[in-house]
């Protein structure tokens, strides 16, 4: 068995035990990752309303390539969303906006790195406090998109979020959560802990599986790959517990 297939064959039980896996689809580990990501922290550090840069998808769950295999198995993108707050700079989205294309441009230019890189300007989220005070003191006039948007930044912050505001941002957060009542509470982790999941569960349109299935396990029983998503459910549970110093278990 060679070193990729060993990999492959161990996948879903290294997804039981990291949360993160560093990795390319083969097994190698992916230098391109922690590239990208410092040198944009890098060039973004400058601003004071940049709390940091989250990467995630495949380049982050161990099941990105660089090789080309036909029309839809393109190379995989290195995906990040980008966390900043409002009420520090009103412009500072438009700002770190700029930084980023810029970086691309220089980044793509080069011949030697791999990968792409990707952040929609759907992937930016507002850490605003007094956006999420008023939301977190009426959840039941808070729109739902809205509630969904402040769950999903809450979420992306949890994850593999690096920068120079990400630790001071998750304690001031966590107080937050703790203070929200407890009926709301509960129904606001557990749409954090959905928005989690369904970042890692990324289906193109009409397919049944997840990339990561196709790619790796495209034989695996449904159960097995079923087993795999309820321990890591509770990983990432116990993650955002600690995380944010929740005062319940999810």
């Amino acid at each position: 068995m060679t070193g990729p297939e060993k990999y492959r064959a161990g996948y879903l039980d290294s997804l039981e035990r990291k949360l993160f896996i560093l990795r390319d689809s083969d097994g190698t580990p992916n230098p391109e990752l922690s590239k990208v990501i410092r040198r944009m922290q890098r060039e973004m550090g400058s601003q004071e309303a940049f709390v940091g840069l989250v990467p995630f998808g495949s380049s982050a769950l161990g099941y990105g390539t660089r090789e080309r295999h036909g029309e839809h198995h393109a190379q995989s993108d290195i995906d990040f969303a980008l966390l900043y707050d409002s009420s520090l700079n009103s412009n500072v989205e438009k700002k770190l906006g700029r930084i980023k294309d810029s970086e691309h441009r220089k980044y793509v230019a080069e011949e030697k790195n791999a990968y792409p890189t990707h952040m929609p300007g759907t992937d930016r989220y507002d850490l605003n406090s007094e956006l999420m005070d008023r939301a977190f003191a009426n959840p039941h006039e808070t729109p739902p998109k809205e509630h969904v948007r402040i769950a999903r930044a809450v979420a992306l912050l949890g994850m593999l979020a690096v920068g120079p505001g990400v630790d001071e941002y998750r304690r001031l957060i966590g107080k937050k959560i703790n203070m929200i009542p407890d009926e709301y509470r509960r129904s606001f982790l557990n749409t954090v802990l959905r928005e989690i999941l369904d970042t890692e569960q990324s289906k193109e349109k009409g397919e049944s599986k997840t990339k990561m299935e196709s790619r790796m396990f495209p034989h695996m029983v449904p159960e097995r790959v079923s087993q795999m998503r309820q321990v890591r459910r509770a990983m990432w549970a116990d993650r955002l517990r600690k995380v944010y110093g929740l005062k319940e278990e999810l």
